[in-house]
């Protein structure tokens, strides 16, 4: 028995994609977890958000374009969170039957495009709906990134590889509001959106095309595979 949970082993980690090794999926992920949270701070900045037209004042950023109510204007992080926790359980469930990887391709590309509709956005409600699209793609790297870390994370380092993915949260949300407000000093906040599309489109290309990595409990995996591989491959770094 020992021998074939060993020869199971061996065979997993040969069968690893090229590109892989855990600290790859940890950069690779950590750089994603940035952008999305990067997403949070920029429609929350000044330059971003705006503010509406006050007396002679002239309004500014999307509260002003879309001369936005107080409640509109508060219905927009409203209407992402109900995409992102509506979806972040499907995503979860999909994943007992689909590759987790691609399934963060595929969400992840829909958050590219929602985030492009938003600066497109004709009217406040074209604008409300890609922001709830925007949630709902997010949900896929919400639910599936992290146990991927977890899985390939070496044992005595899981928690600080975790520290370092959430570590993107603060830093990306403090960055949304530099990049939206130093884009918006120059062009329009719409720009800011597309930028930001732009810059996730590396990842979307590479986890809907590249040779993916699966889960523990992935459905193309066997279960005797599964038990022998997660602390051999945390150790291939």
């Amino acid at each position: 028995m020992h021998t074939s949970r060993k020869s199971d082993v061996a065979c997993l980690e040969r069968c690893q994609p090229a590109w892989f090794t855990p600290k790859r999926l940890l950069a690779i992920f950590c750089f994603t977890n940035f952008i999305v949270y990067l997403d949070r701070g920029l429609i929350a900045s000044n330059g971003v958000n705006g503010a509406p037209a006050t007396g002679d004042v002239r309004g500014r950023g999307i509260q002003g374009d879309f001369s936005l109510t107080y409640t509109q204007d508060g219905l927009l992080p409203a209407a992402f969170l109900v995409g992102l926790l509506l979806s972040s359980p499907i995503f979860a469930e999909a994943s007992k039957h689909r590759g987790a990887f691609r399934l963060l391709g595929v969400g992840m590309a829909i958050w590219m495009l929602a985030v492009i509709g938003c600066g497109l956005s004709p009217n406040f409600l074209s604008l409300l709906s890609s922001r709830a699209f925007v949630g709902v793609g997010e949900a896929s790297f919400v639910a599936l990134a992290a146990p991927f870390i977890d899985d390939y994370a070496p044992v005595h380092q899981k928690t600080r590889w975790l520290a370092y993915f959430y570590l993107c949260i603060p830093t990306g949300f403090a960055a949304g509001y530099i990049f939206g407000g130093t884009v918006t000093a120059f062009f329009s906040w719409r720009v800011a959106f597309v930028l930001e599309a732009l810059i996730m489109l590396p990842f979307v290309v590479f986890a809907l095309t590249a040779e993916p990595v699966e889960l523990k409990q992935s459905p193309s995996r066997d279960d005797n595979a599964d038990d022998g591989f997660v602390g051999s491959a945390g150790d291939r770094e």
